[in-house]
């Protein structure tokens, strides 16, 4: 699979290699401004990009790689010069979007990304807890979790710690007053 040179294009897959329009064994061109969003072909993972090397132009052309559905996510890749990708980089959201912009001038190799699937969590992940209005014996209790789990929560378990010890357990939805 190749960015196009210029517009948007998708794919849906699970174990593939994505290259800038100069293939696998070609230089990109000049003026390139395209983006690929990678689905994964199943519902229940996330998109990663597990390994991957990026050679061009060290002042003005850019390989990005967004959460999500175009540039409005999460920024999780900005390489330009020469890099090797590493550390997984994985969606939080489901797909990635992969954008790759050169100027007028110079050229190089571009880059080649090992794509996967990798599995969604089966439970969301609890982002952040903020606790208010806490008396002796009450408090209220409020938290934002990722909505990426492979189904969402209609309620969440609270369980109440003393000493180490668990000693109530509660069935709650967001937000919810602790008695």
């Amino acid at each position: 699979y190749n960015v196009p040179i210029t517009g948007v294009d998708s794919i849906r897959v699970c174990g593939a290699t994505l290259y800038d329009d100069g293939g696998a064994g070609g230089q990109y061109s000049n003026n390139c401004s395209g983006m690929m969003i990678v689905y994964p072909s199943s519902q229940d993972s996330l998109m990663a990009v597990v390994a991957g090397t990026y050679s061009g132009e060290s002042c003005c052309d850019y390989l990005k790689i967004y959460d999500g559905v175009g540039t409005f996510g999460t920024l999780l890749f900005s390489g330009m010069g020469s890099a090797t990708i590493t550390d997984t980089i994985k969606s939080t959201t489901g797909p990635l979007t992969i954008q790759f912009t050169s100027d007028g001038s110079g050229i190089g190799t571009g880059f080649q990304l090992r794509l996967a699937c990798i599995e969604a969590p089966a439970c969301p992940m609890i982002l952040d807890v903020e606790v208010s209005n806490i008396t002796g014996r009450s408090a209220y209790l409020t938290w934002d979790y990722s909505s990426v789990a492979i189904n969402e929560p209609s309620s969440f378990e609270l369980e109440v710690v003393q000493d180490g010890v668990v000693v109530d357990i509660y069935t709650a939805t967001e937000p919810y007053f602790l008695v």
